[in-house]
């Protein structure tokens, strides 16, 4: 029997996971490279990712992206 998909429990499941420093800085450089942007110094990093802390950025999931919710559709 195949479980129904749900993008709500996805999304929920997905955002709760608050990553380490180490994580995110990792994602970060890598994406930055993947742009061709400078990366952040690890100091300044930790400071970036502290401010994410305190905002609660990682609390909330997506409806931090500047232009509303993500959609894959």
């Amino acid at each position: 029997m195949r479980q129904k998909f749900s993008l709500k429990k996805f999304l929920k499941k997905k955002s709760s996971h608050i990553p380490t420093f180490e994580e995110w800085y990792n994602d970060n450089c890598a994406e930055k490279r993947f742009f061709g942007e400078p990366i952040m110094m690890p100091r300044e990093a930790e400071k970036v990712y502290n401010e994410l802390l305190k905002s609660g950025f990682f609390d909330d999931g997506p409806k931090h992206f500047k232009d509303g919710p993500i959609s894959f559709f």
